[in-house]
């Protein structure tokens, strides 16, 4: 059987979830932008306003080739309804902690992994600790996991050239790596299947906020299982934004990277632990 071909990423109308914006008889793009749902009411600790569950999610390394590939999800509710204005406060401040830190040379115009001292990671992750609990742009008082805290993490880990070696022959060499990129996805999405690590009603929509291109396919595929499934999830999109202006996407960034060098080099270890201890599902 030949493989199925994935559709391009489209854009889910918001009143009619289950219907790509394009096909949607009475929306096009622009009315889009004001097609909402009634403002939820079913939950009062978060408040009779739109809530989004935002999930950012960025890679280190290559998911091809290289012994140890990092996915991360950074997981927060806002009422913002730009993720790009999500996060800014508590990105300004780890830039601000970077910029004064003796391991730094110059100063850093967004959070990037590969670009900080291990050292300086340690520290960046300790401080996020402390200052998401200040960031008035995510929801601090009712969260959608058990643990009090306002931003969870979802981190997966494997060998990549071991995986696509493997597949590859069942496949073939370019759907061996967007399955390898599938299954880490899935894997950081896997909360949104599981009602013991989610509460599926505590916000109106979620939003998968993706930093590459290459990922519409993998994100194409895991949305349609999502529809196969029939899960309770219809209030779902997918979309690329610029990492350099979405601080989710940087807070992924830095997550992701953290956990693989503290795999390979383990000089990371501080900044591992305290993200272990920031993951709602385990």
């Amino acid at each position: 059987m030949a493989p199925r071909k994935s559709a391009p990423l489209s854009v889910s109308c918001r009143l009619h979830p289950r219907l790509a914006l394009d096909n949607c008889p009475k929306h096009d793009r622009v009315s889009e932008l004001s097609c909402r749902r009634p403002m939820s009411t079913n939950h009062p600790a978060i408040g009779p306003y739109m809530t989004t569950l935002y999930i950012c999610i960025d890679e280190s390394r290559n998911h091809t080739r290289d012994r140890c590939y990092s996915v991360a999800g950074c997981w927060c509710v806002s009422s913002r309804t730009d993720p790009t204005n999500v996060l800014t406060p508590t990105k300004d401040r780890l830039l601000q902690l970077i910029e004064t830190h003796p391991h730094t040379a110059a100063q850093p115009s967004e959070l990037k992994g590969a670009a900080i001292h291990p050292d300086t990671l340690n520290d960046v992750i300790s401080f996020l600790k402390e200052s998401m609990y200040d960031d008035g742009t995510i929801e601090q008082s009712r969260q959608p996991w058990s643990m009090h805290v306002p931003l969870g993490f979802t981190i997966h880990a494997l060998n990549a050239r071991l995986a696509t070696d493997s597949i590859e022959g069942l496949v073939g060499p370019l759907d061996a790596a967007e399955t390898v990129q599938t299954i880490a996805l899935s894997t950081v999405l896997s909360p949104l299947f599981d009602s013991t690590h989610l509460d599926l009603g505590s916000y109106d929509e979620i939003s998968v906020v993706l930093d590459a291109e290459t990922w519409t396919n993998p994100a194409q595929r895991v949305r349609e299982n999502i529809d196969e499934q029939a899960l309770d999830i219809e209030r779902i999109t997918f979309e690329t934004r610029d990492s350099k202006s979405t601080p989710g996407i940087q807070l992924a960034d830095i997550a992701a990277y953290s956990w693989r060098r503290n795999h390979t080099r383990g000089d990371c270890e501080t900044a591992a632990g305290l993200l272990h201890d920031l993951r709602f599902a385990r």
